[in-house]
């Protein structure tokens, strides 16, 4: 077999590689210099001063190296580090095709594709939903019928492969000038776990998937699409446009963030994870704030002392939201504090009796439906009601 995928253009797949192989990341133990992924009793490390492309493994010191090295200690399942890669590039390319490196077709204009030609992936508007996709949604607890929202259809797609083999509920990640720059994918595991990965080319530090801001109240924020998601089908009563940044806030987010919302002229909902990293995302979208407050027209002057970046883990979960709310309080720009009472929205959805999310998800239809009716055919559906039968 020739070698499609060039290795070195690769490594830049390891955070998605590592989650793709069921690896989930552990939040209170990551922090701004390095991230921490479990998988059962294994622990692995990845430090942000490598640009996230080397990992470690703590408790197997020769488990180390980039995503190649990785895959190849993980290929015959558990962990071998002696695994040679004489003999195994084509299992090593399978792996790094499957979990990371699909580059979108021409739909989403990618500089520099990862990968050759014949594994690109068509990405398609959502007018049915595949089975896998629809477990993934019955997994999560939410409706399917949310997908069918208009600011909501416009925003996601199925990514599929040519011969079938491949249908994955997708995101559309968007920069600040509202241009398509690649997306997300999520699909259902064999064991029932969620994977999530972002299509080879995305550069998701100065992108974010947004709905349309148009005529709404505000704009959601939080960590991910499906996290949105579940805010909107808890209360449909809420115009808002939801935004998701698909993990830790970079300062890139945070400015299309602040500046979305100035344009549209709405406050900001900080719905980060209710935890230390989504606390710390939180911190991030208000900081700029933060940093110009001084002395006022009294000669007061408010002092508000904020973490040194990478360091916010000296302060526990409380004590950051805290810290939030005191800048608000002091900030000319109008954002709001919304904490899950969970980990995150989806745990909040998936916590309450299905017969009260599928009531939330019809109200959020009814709403839609009622918002899109032409005008004059509310008053004749009106009328109707209050005609006496015969």
């Amino acid at each position: 077999m020739a070698e499609l995928i060039d290795f070195t253009a690769a490594k830049d797949k390891l955070l998605q590689v590592i989650q793709s192989q069921g690896y989930t990341q552990d939040k209170e133990k990551s922090c701004a210099n390095w991230l921490v992924f479990r998988y059962g009793g294994d622990r692995i490390i990845v430090p942000q001063n490598y640009n996230y492309t080397l990992f470690y493994n703590p408790n197997i010191p020769a488990d180390k190296g980039d995503v190649v090295d990785f895959i190849r200690h993980r290929l015959n399942g558990g962990i071998d580090t002696t695994i040679p890669m004489q003999g195994n590039k084509e299992r090593v390319q399978n792996t790094l095709q499957q979990a990371a490196c699909f580059v979108p077709t021409q739909t989403i204009p990618i500089e520099k594709p990862k990968i050759n030609g014949q594994y690109h992936y068509n990405i398609t508007p959502l007018d049915s939903i595949p089975l896998g996709v629809s477990n993934l949604l019955k997994k999560r607890g939410i409706n399917p019928e949310l997908l069918a929202i208009p600011d909501i259809a416009n925003e996601i797609g199925i990514l599929h492969s040519p011969n079938g083999d491949f249908k994955n509920l997708f995101f559309h990640w968007r920069n600040i000038n509202g241009e398509k720059v690649g997306g997300q994918y999520k699909y259902l595991t064999q064991t029932g776990g969620t994977i999530k990965a972002f299509t080879g080319g995305t550069s998701r530090h100065n992108s974010v998937w947004a709905t349309s801001l148009e005529g709404k109240s505000a704009v959601f924020v939080c960590e991910d699409p499906i996290d949105a998601l579940s805010y909107r089908q808890l209360y449909p009563h809420k115009n808002y446009a939801l935004l998701a940044t698909g993990g830790s806030i970079t300062a890139e987010q945070a400015q299309i963030i602040r500046d979305k919302a100035r344009q549209a002229n709405i406050p900001i909902i900080l719905g980060n994870d209710n935890d230390i990293a989504g606390q710390v995302s939180n911190l991030r979208i208000v900081d700029d704030t933060a940093k110009i407050l001084g002395i006022d027209a009294l000669n007061q002057t408010t002092i508000i002392e904020l973490p040194p970046k990478g360091k916010e883990q000296i302060y526990t979960c409380q004590e950051m939201q805290k810290l939030i709310l005191k800048i608000i309080a002091h900030s000319p720009k109008p954002f709001i504090l919304s904490v899950p009472k969970n980990k995150d929205w989806n745990d909040d959805l998936r916590s309450i009796p299905q017969k009260t999310v599928r009531s939330a998800a019809l109200q959020t239809i009814q709403k839609i439906n009622e918002m899109t009716r032409p005008k004059g055919e509310e008053n004749n559906i009106q009328k109707q009601k209050n005609t006496p039968k015969l």
